[in-house]
């Protein structure tokens, strides 16, 4: 039997006091995404007479559109995916680019406004297909039917498991993923610009590719980087939604250290810090706890989302979780780089003693409470709108599964909503100035460029090229940089005021 997506759906539009003072109470409104024909993407046929429509869904992440309250961006996932046996993965669209949607929220429905799919530097469109051996693997195979029988798909240089999203602050996006614990920068109009990995300084590495902290190479399968937000002064965290399986898996599975990476990309240096979850619960344990996206509220202070289960809990049998978080970086301590320090084995104390201390979490709203749809398992989009509304939305994983013998694909029915929470006058949030750019913003294309061929940049502009060595082999003026006489290699782009605009390979 065919199952479908739910069709309907209430708009929640009510006030939630939840024990709290008159006036002190979160008004929620919710919206559903209903799937319509214009929201086919595919499709699979488990059998002549079984098949299953495949749908826009998978919504990852979510940031509102500066100016248009109502309008946020998302990014998918790898897109249409199940679990298949052993380390493989089904996907029936494997061809599928992970892509940027702008939508509105509007009456109860989430409306698509635009669409833009990630690619990479050549501008080709990527997929969501695993990485190969050299370029972040960790194992998944990529398999063409439910039971994982028959050949594969070919693993991808630029696969990308896109879980989060942030305005760059000149129309590209920095996004997070999951495969390769990578940061992407990407341009506007989705090609890869720089991609920060624990990978990048192996010999096989791409040209874009800017090396951080190995340590994010022991990320568990499918526990990758899950959320990112940009500060105002332009600096990236992006947050691990597990723990690393550091020095062992066992150890990463009993741990409740979360790594947040820093990024500042006009130097390109980084540091690490770290986020304790909440402790355990019955029904809930360590490794089912997880933290779903981020946003940034000022310089030092950040939201993220921490989650896990889903159903009713009892008295006795807490089995779910989605806490809104404001994390204060200040007074936290870096960890060293390189595993050094096996940070997922020790707790807090232990992490004190030798003189590491996490970041302040201060509770700001518990979803469950004020009005979230306790069916929906992944709480994994947060948006800050304004100081006093914040967006939540869910990831319904494009509403399929396997079924329990992995002989065929089913359809789960699940929805993806987004709920957008008002809080209270004493409950508003301290933001900070939006920055108004971050570095390697310009858009150049193409990128990787043929040597011998222009480098065209986005205005007319003042310039200078300088080599992985930091020596200037160029300076010029127009809209064009002419690459003849380079050797193949990654050159950095600054403007006429010596400001980081974008890296660029030759080849």
């Amino acid at each position: 039997m065919l199952h479908r997506y739910a069709a309907l759906a209430l708009s929640l539009s009510f006030t939630v006091a939840a024990g709290a003072a008159a006036g002190q109470a979160v008004r929620v409104q919710s919206y559903v995404f209903k799937s319509r024909a214009q929201h086919r993407i595919g499709g699979w046929r488990n059998s002549a007479t079984d098949s299953v429509r495949l749908f826009w869904g998978g919504f990852s992440g979510l940031r509102g559109v500066p100016g248009a309250p109502n309008e946020f961006y998302t990014v998918t996932d790898r897109g249409p995916n199940v679990d298949a046996p052993g380390s493989g993965k089904f996907f029936p669209m494997p061809n599928f680019a992970p892509t940027i949607i702008r939508f509105r929220v509007q009456a109860d429905s989430i409306v698509p406004l635009s669409y833009t799919s990630l690619k990479t530097p050549a501008g080709v469109p990527t997929s969501g297909r695993p990485l190969p051996l050299g370029y972040g693997s960790t194992g998944e195979t990529a398999c063409s039917t439910p039971s994982c029988s028959g050949a594969g798909y070919a693993p991808d240089v630029f696969g990308i498991d896109s879980e989060g999203i942030e305005l760059d602050g000149s129309g590209g996006f920095w996004l997070c993923e999951e495969y390769g614990t990578s940061v992407w920068h990407v341009a506007a109009d989705g090609h890869l610009l720089a991609r920060y990995s624990p990978w990048g300084n192996d010999p096989m590495h791409a040209p874009q590719d800017l090396a951080v902290d190995s340590v994010f190479r022991r990320r568990i399968p499918n526990k990758g980087f899950e959320g990112i937000c940009r500060t105002p002064n332009g600096k990236i965290y992006a947050f691990l939604q597990a723990a690393l399986g550091n020095p062992t898996v066992g150890a990463g599975q009993a741990s409740r250290v979360h790594r947040i990476l820093e990024i500042d990309p006009a130097t390109n240096t980084t540091r690490t810090f770290f986020y304790f979850h909440k402790a355990a619960t019955s029904g809930l344990a360590n490794d089912k706890i997880y933290l779903g996206d981020a946003a940034a509220i000022n310089n030092n202070e950040l939201l993220v989302l921490e989650h896990g289960g889903k159903s009713a809990n009892t008295a006795t049998n807490v089995r779910n979780r989605k806490l809104v978080i404001k994390i204060d970086l200040r007074g936290a301590t870096p960890l060293p780089h390189n595993a050094v320090l096996a940070a997922e084995a020790l707790d807090s104390a232990g992490l004190a003693q030798r003189g590491y201390v996490g970041v302040q979490k201060t509770l700001v709203l518990d979803l469950l409470q004020n009005g979230y749809d306790t069916s929906l398992g992944k709480a994994e989009g947060l948006a800050i709108v304004n100081d006093s509304t914040l967006a939540v939305s869910n990831d319904n994983d494009f509403a399929v599964d396997a079924a329990a013998a992995y002989d065929r694909l089913v359809s789960t029915g699940l929805l993806t909503k987004v709920y957008v929470f008002t809080l209270p006058r004493a409950r508003h949030l301290a933001l900070g100035a939006r920055a108004t750019a971050s570095a390697l913003a310009w858009n150049l294309y193409p990128n990787p460029v043929p040597g011998g061929q222009p480098l065209h940049l986005p205005q007319p502009t003042a310039y200078e090229v300088l080599d992985g060595l930091g020596r200037r082999v160029r300076i010029g003026q127009g809209t064009e940089v002419p690459t003849t006489g380079l050797p193949p290699g990654l050159y950095l782009l600054r403007d006429g005021a010596g400001r980081p605009a974008g890296r660029f390979a030759v080849e």
